[in-house]
């Protein structure tokens, strides 16, 4: 496990305490619309001169947050006026409701985001940031792989707002009954196989599922298979160069299926797969009692879920921590990680610029934003845990990272895999490819789900991955080569509405 240095880890810590103190020091409690809140009353002026109205966009479960969020960015900016716009479902469909409010004319200025950002891109809604970028004295603190992860054709389109990790629940207390060590956190895929089987007995299994039926990025499948992929590739084997899966890139596809059918072959190492062995009472049952969870009761050594599922471990009887997905043995270590984002809409005008990239970089990387945003996590944690969930701030703030080192509510693995990206980035393997390539799932899952159904039946996977790699690339190349000349219009369509911007992409 890499660390920082004394130096700098004492450092750091005196910069995050003097930085806590003084913004813990003036919090107090506020009447809002939406109950008593706790913002911050006396956070520093950092410009007064700004004097602008702009709309925000949120989610009716951030709703307490913004209000928070918005008492400290009036803090910072008295003179910048906020409307606030509640989006109504929550951020996962976000999207739809965005829809209804462009075709209306409704769009906020800000607004953030936790899926389809290049839906978002192909309608022509978010506005490119470089400029603004350019100008921000503080840029240095913008994690970089985020960056590059919103740039299309030269041009930024959005912040990081948080980040969120693949990874592997881990049941501490089994390990120590059955007698294992417990592993580093830059483990090997063959450290987790050998566990899996150690772990499944009469009485226990080694991970509770692998495929999830919801979302294929869910699935320990795709989990394996990015684990695999040399350097240079991405989710499912995706390069950002060619814009398509290499399903061949490290044999990745054809070992990560032989993989799984060796896990499966392990009679009860899965235990859901218990829940479907027929009759009146199934095996699962058997084995773990009539409406039990076998996860939660501890029966279970691994769980299939990630950094965004914390509740669901919270309501576990065992101590427990979140790992990194394990990587190939032989290849460098990678850290699975999405970003989610926020950004400016092309609504934002030329008065009201300035204002809309204040208020985004408050909430997205700023050391007051981060810190607002984690206080209001860990107040809501230590209400009720067993509905809680985390936050892991896209910030490379000295200050911000110490703090969740050191105070935030989250296991050891998570705060590994936080610290681990940002003092070695080159860790990073981006796991939401889905978010940000335009129809990426359904271009493969309408080859990937008949070759998988043959590889269940017995059929070898590398008689089936060049069809399957063939078909898919076809699909994703159509389909980027569409999304391209959507986006060459739109920024044509942009620097024409928009010409107090200058377009100075390469």
């Amino acid at each position: 496990m890499k660390k920082l240095s004394v130096l700098k880890k004492l450092t750091s810590l005196v910069l995050a305490l003097a930085f806590v103190l003084s913004l813990c020091g003036c919090l107090q409690k506020t009447g809002t619309n939406a109950g008593s809140t706790t913002v911050p009353s006396n956070l520093e002026v950092v410009d007064d001169s700004m004097t602008a109205t702009i709309t925000v966009g949120y989610t009716a479960d951030f709703a307490e947050l913004y209000d928070r969020l918005i008492a400290g960015f009036n803090a910072m900016y008295p003179n910048i006026t906020v409307i606030r716009q509640e989006i109504p479902g929550t951020m996962l469909g976000q999207f739809d409701k965005m829809v209804a409010l462009a075709s209306s004319g409704k769009m906020p200025d800000v607004c953030v985001g936790s899926e389809y950002f290049s839906n978002i891109l192909q309608e022509g809604w978010a506005y490119p940031l470089d400029n603004l970028i350019a100008e921000d004295p503080d840029k240095d603190y913008i994690m970089e792989q985020a960056l590059t992860n919103f740039t299309y054709g030269g041009h930024v389109y959005a912040l990081p707002y948080q980040i969120q990790f693949h990874s592997i629940a881990v049941n501490l207390d089994l390990i120590e009954e059955l007698n294992m060590d417990v592993p580093d956190y830059d483990w090997t895929i063959s450290e987790f196989v050998d566990m899996a089987k150690k772990a499944t007995t009469t009485e226990t299994s080694g991970i509770n599922y692998i495929y999830n039926a919801a979302h294929p990025t869910w699935g320990l499948d795709n989990k394996l298979m990015s684990a695999m992929v040399p350097e240079g590739y991405h989710q499912y084997g995706y390069s950002f160069e060619t814009h398509t899966i290499d399903l061949n890139a490290g044999d990745a596809w054809v070992k990560a299926n032989e993989l799984i059918q060796e896990l499966k072959s392990v009679y009860a190492l899965v235990s859901d797969d218990l829940k479907y062995t027929g009759g009146e009472v199934s095996e699962y049952e058997r084995r773990f009692g009539k409406g039990a969870d076998a996860l939660l009761s501890g029966r279970v050594l691994f769980g299939n879920h990630s950094s965004w599922e914390t509740r669901v471990l919270e309501n576990a009887s065992y101590d427990y921590d979140f790992y990194p997905v394990p990587t190939q043995d032989g290849l460098p270590e990678k850290i699975q990680t999405h970003f989610d984002f926020a950004y400016m809409t092309t609504k934002v005008t030329e008065e009201n610029r300035d204002a809309a990239y204040a208020f985004l970089k408050f909430i997205t990387y700023s050391k007051e934003g981060n810190m607002i945003k984690l206080q209001e996590r860990q107040e809501a944690y230590e209400e009720d845990p067993k509905t809680w969930d985390s936050l892991v701030p896209a910030s490379c703030y000295p200050e911000i990272m110490e703090y969740f080192e050191n105070e935030f509510p989250v296991t050891g693995g998570i705060k590994y895999m936080y610290r681990t990206i940002i003092e070695r980035p080159e860790t990073i393997h981006i796991a939401d490819c889905d978010k940000l390539i335009p129809n990426y799932w359904n271009d493969i899952v309408q080859f990937r789900d008949s070759a998988t159904e043959q590889v269940k039946a017995g059929q070898d996977p590398s008689s089936l991955v060049n069809d399957f790699q063939t078909k898919a690339s076809a699909a994703m190349e159509t389909t980027w080569n569409y999304f391209s000349s959507r986006m060459e219009q739109n920024i044509k369509e942009f620097y024409e509405t928009h010409p107090w911007e200058t377009n100075n992409a390469a």
